[in-house]
């Protein structure tokens, strides 16, 4: 908006003020129109030394871009006078223009590869994330692969250089490689670096470079083998290495050979296609058996989805195939399974609806969605806090949201906020823009152990300020610490060989999580143990039982064993408390033998002494004796005090 005044004694009319824009670039703004001409029909002369003023006004946009600075602007004037005498003129003006936002700068926020076996002669699928750290968008983005070679990595049937037309602010976008490892590489990474080169709005250069490392399984040696085995390999892999659109067909082609010395059998043959790439004939062959040296071509017919985005899908072939592997030992077949894997990457342009209608457009409702949430730790434990990383996507492609207000809470109050409210905001996110948050909770010490629901409720608006509201729901799975307590074992310091010892413990369920399928053990070489395996089932908490065996050792000297009780979680984890029990066994003492000659011999002359009868009961048989019956006795005794104490307790569950 400009102020226009009339400094004469006449009467100006017509007047038109036009801005000069013969030479747009210099100019710090933008705009719609061929001419930017603003008309006033008249302005009053000057009188009593009043100025006659009116206003002028043009709709422009400042570039979002432009450096900060002082811009001048060339103004035309044509009018006329009462006699419609025509008169031009001119002068310039200067705009202020200041302007926060930061130029375009890429990084290189996250590497990702994929591949079961990233070992030398096979292939893999590499993602790189560029994200823009500026406020203006990054425009002609040509990202180049360095490091390739032929005995080291290529690119598999592609250029070593993407483009990417603009990416927005504080935006992310990624860039999609198919990589061959080569069979003569040797070592275990590789080093890559990514040189990526853009412009500004303006037109300004930029160009950054990063170096990575891709870990690379290191090529196993041949053993040598005493045994015939198959060895199925894929070769000969055809598919599409230009781009192909959405909506349209593709063939997807390879060999598989049989370079080992025996038959594979039951060889099964998948492939899995990620979201957009679907297969139109039997994604699955089955090959009863394919003998050695023979191959097989197999053909795939697969489309891309109207719905397809544009990335690099991929496609994984797998392989499964079994051999029977002779067993040495007892002369039987057992049978081995073995699998093959390999990728393809199908480059899929999405389609572009140019005739839209736009009243479609301003119907479309924005909505925001949860893409991806993890826990710090992985394990959320009762009764500790833990971090939860949320990132938001607004599904829209034409709509931006702003002022998005997030609420978040738990049905039965299992997470509380641990240092902030329950409720936090995003300012805006473009279209099909995305935004992480950080919410550290409380997990509650008495939460069961299963998987919690924890509600989020979003209020937003569009542009315009239309309201919105949406809700989603997370699952977060709560772990209970297990506390199995087992109780004092009361054993004599000292006991004899091949002498029975009863054994009894006592062991709780401390925690607040079942115990599943808890099986209590003794084991101990030193020992014969009769009832050494006692089943307890699903150990719930509060519960308690208790483990009775008689053990006797079977050697002198110091005996060692293990109450072992073993457990699973609600997950299937295995978990073990192991009880040492140790002794000291002495060996039974036998009565000592008279030297040889000392008895039944006779001096000549005397009569021969009296027989007498053997002494059984001496003080060391009657002590051994005693023992024995003692334990015996006290075994009894518990053992049928325990047996009734069960039996009463299975009476009343009943």
């Amino acid at each position: 908006s400009l102020p226009v005044v009339n400094d004469s004694i006449y009467e100006a009319r017509n007047i038109a003020v036009s801005i000069d824009t013969s030479n747009e670039s210099t100019l710090p703004f933008t705009f719609d129109q061929i001419m930017l001409t603003s008309n006033i029909d008249k302005i009053m002369p000057k009188k009593d030394n009043k100025i006659s003023e009116e206003k002028i006004s043009y709709n422009i946009k400042i570039k979002a871009d432009v450096k900060e600075g002082i811009y001048p602007i060339k103004l035309s004037y044509q009018y006329s006078n009462a006699y419609n005498d025509t008169f031009t003129s001119s002068e310039i003006v200067y705009i202020k223009v200041t302007n926060d936002k930061t130029p375009p700068r890429l990084i290189m926020e996250n590497i990702q590869t994929y591949s079961n076996d990233p070992s030398p002669g096979n292939i893999m699928s590499l993602t790189l994330t560029l994200k823009n750290q500026g406020s203006l968008p990054a425009k002609d983005i040509k990202v180049s692969l360095k490091g390739l070679s032929s005995d080291g990595i290529t690119t598999y049937k592609s250029a070593d250089s993407r483009f990417i037309s603009q990416i927005d602010g504080q935006e992310k976008e990624k860039v999609e490689y198919m990589l061959v490892i080569s069979e003569n590489f040797t070592g275990s990474s590789a080093s890559l670096q990514a040189d990526i080169e853009y412009k500004d709005g303006v037109g300004n250069t930029y160009s950054e470079g990063f170096q990575f490392f891709i870990r690379i399984n290191e090529a196993k040696e041949e053993e040598e083998k005493d045994e015939t085995k198959p060895e199925i390999i894929l070769r000969d892999l055809d598919f599409p290495t230009d781009k192909i659109q959405a909506g349209d067909e593709f063939n997807l082609g390879f060999v598989i050979d049989n370079i080992g010395n025996d038959t594979a059998q039951n060889v099964k043959v998948t492939l899995s296609c990620e979201d957009g790439v679907l297969p139109k004939s039997s994604s699955v062959v089955q090959i009863d058996a394919l003998e050695k040296g023979q191959s097989k071509e197999l053909n795939f017919n697969l489309f891309a989805t109207l719905g397809a985005i544009t990335k690099n899908h991929l496609v994984t072939i797998n392989v499964e195939y079994e051999y029977l592997k002779e067993d040495k030992e007892d002369k039987t077949d057992k049978v081995e399974k073995l699998t093959l894997t390999r990728y393809a990457g199908i480059y899929v342009e999405k389609i572009e609806d140019e005739d839209e209608d736009e009243d479609e457009k301003q119907k479309t409702v924005p909505k925001i969605i949860i893409s991806m949430y993890s826990f710090e730790p992985e394990e959320v434990k009762a009764g500790d806090n833990f971090k939860l990383k949320l990132s938001f996507l607004n599904t829209s492609k034409i709509v931006p949201i702003r002022n998005i207000k997030v609420t978040f809470s738990a049905k039965e109050g299992e997470f509380i906020p641990a240092s902030s409210s329950n409720t936090f905001f995003i300012e805006n996110m473009g279209t099909q823009g995305m935004a992480e948050r950080e919410v550290e909770l409380f997990a509650k010490s008495d939460a069961a152990p299963k998987s919690h629901i924890l509600n989020l409720n979003f209020e937003y608006e569009d542009e315009k300020g239309n309201q919105y509201t949406a809700a989603e729901e997370i699952s977060i799975p709560v772990k209970q610490e297990q506390r199995l307590v087992v109780g004092q074992l009361n054993l004599p310091p000292e006991s004899y060989e091949g002498q029975p010892i009863p054994i009894f413990v006592d062991f709780f369920n401390m925690g607040k999580s079942i115990l599943y399928n808890l099986m209590v053990t003794f084991e101990g070489e030193a020992f014969q143990a009769e009832n050494a395996n006692y089943f307890a089932g699903n150990f719930e908490p509060g519960r308690s039982d208790y483990f009775e065996s008689m053990i006797t050792p079977s050697t002198a000297g110091e005996a060692t064993g293990e109450l072992v009780f073993s457990f699973e979680d609600e997950s299937g984890k295995k978990n073990e408390l192991r009880k040492e029990i140790k002794l000291n066994v002495m060996g039974m003492e036998m009565p000592p033998m008279p030297p040889e000659g000392q008895m039944g011999e006779e001096f000549p002359g005397e009569m021969p002494p009296e027989q007498q009868p053997k002494k059984l009961l001496t003080p060391l048989n009657i002590g051994i004796a005693s023992g024995v019956l003692l334990v015996i006795i006290v075994v009894l005794i518990i053992i049928i005090r325990k047996r009734r104490i069960r039996k009463a307790g299975m009476t009343l569950n009943s």
